[in-house]
């Protein structure tokens, strides 16, 4: 089944300067409320693939939004039932597991995701594979389709990549796969558009000059496991705080350590280990020291 542009979505306008960082903003609405365990494989699944590129997903529901905004945001609808357990879908023409409409030229901020399509394509392998938690791996493929729309949302790209999610068709079997994510280049293209908007929402890091050091924190991967602001995730440890020191030479015999717990997890989350030239680490262990001392104030995640 061809996978198109889903979604309308684009970032909203810079809003007045914050001295925070601001997570991305993720406003849902279901025609049909899910079964719990479908949501909860949406949710962890997606912020597991977006891990990588060190969004923090703050999800929101559309009729709670009450004018909350931020410097980066997405409105997904899901159309149809997203319950295996519903009767036979209703689908109608065209037959797309979502969908992104682009206005002008640029992608709009609202996606729709066809539970329905994504249920008449899963339900026969499901069966067939006896699975015992196809909610789960339901809900687990829906999140894979939502992470392509993302991808097209906040890069701006409106083509395809060969493989990796950011591709034009994935089929039934891939969707169900335990190793469908996104490619290198593909989370390198999303790091790269994170990086203005945390500049943007972070005024404490463009005031002390750190801009060098803090891009190579985020394109390099850390914030992947460490959060935007070195806060911490449920993947990494936090870097901020007093008694935290930092120095090149330490920096670098860790990212040589391919045996370390650091390197385990970075791998379990698909994170392409950095590979920095001595310059970026000096500026990496820079930003690291003052943040130690000076740490970045993140708002909470809503899980």
């Amino acid at each position: 089944m061809r996978l198109l542009l889903c979604s309308l979505l684009c970032l909203s306008p810079l809003a007045a300067t914050e001295s925070r960082v601001v997570p991305f903003r993720l406003y849902t609405a279901f025609q049909h409320d899910p079964p719990a365990e479908v949501l909860s494989a949406i949710r962890t699944e997606l912020e597991q693939l977006m891990a990588p590129i060190g969004w923090d997903i703050n999800w929101t529901s559309l009729s709670d939004a009450k004018g909350v905004t931020s410097k980066a945001l997405a409105i997904v609808r899901f159309k149809g039932d997203c319950n295996l357990h519903s009767g036979a879908p209703n689908i109608e023409l065209p037959h797309r597991l979502g969908e992104t409409f682009v206005e002008k030229g640029e992608m709009l901020p609202f996606s729709t995701i066809y539970c329905d399509v994504i249920r008449s394509l899963l339900t026969t392998p499901l069966m067939l594979s006896q699975a015992q938690n196809p909610d789960y791996l339901f809900g687990r493929a829906v999140a894979r389709v939502v992470a392509h729309e993302l991808f097209h949302i906040l890069t701006g790209q409106k083509g395809h990549a060969a493989q990796g999610l950011a591709q034009e068709q994935l089929t039934a079997q891939e969707l169900l796969s335990n190793t469908l994510r996104f490619q290198f280049d593909q989370v390198q293209s999303l790091r790269i558009k994170l990086v203005p908007i945390l500049l943007a929402t972070n005024e404490s890091v463009v005031e002390r000059d750190e801009t060098s050091g803090y891009r190579t924190y985020i394109l390099s991967g850390c914030s992947g496991c460490h959060g935007t602001a070195g806060q911490g995730t449920p993947w990494g440890p936090s870097l901020q705080g007093p008694g935290k020191t930092y120095d090149s030479t330490t920096l670098e015999m860790w990212l040589k350590n391919r045996r370390s717990e650091m390197y385990r997890r970075a791998r379990m989350l698909d994170v392409e280990w950095p590979s920095l030239e001595r310059g970026q680490i000096d500026a990496l262990a820079d930003y690291l020291m003052i943040l130690g001392k000076h740490p970045v104030q993140s708002s909470s995640v809503a899980r």
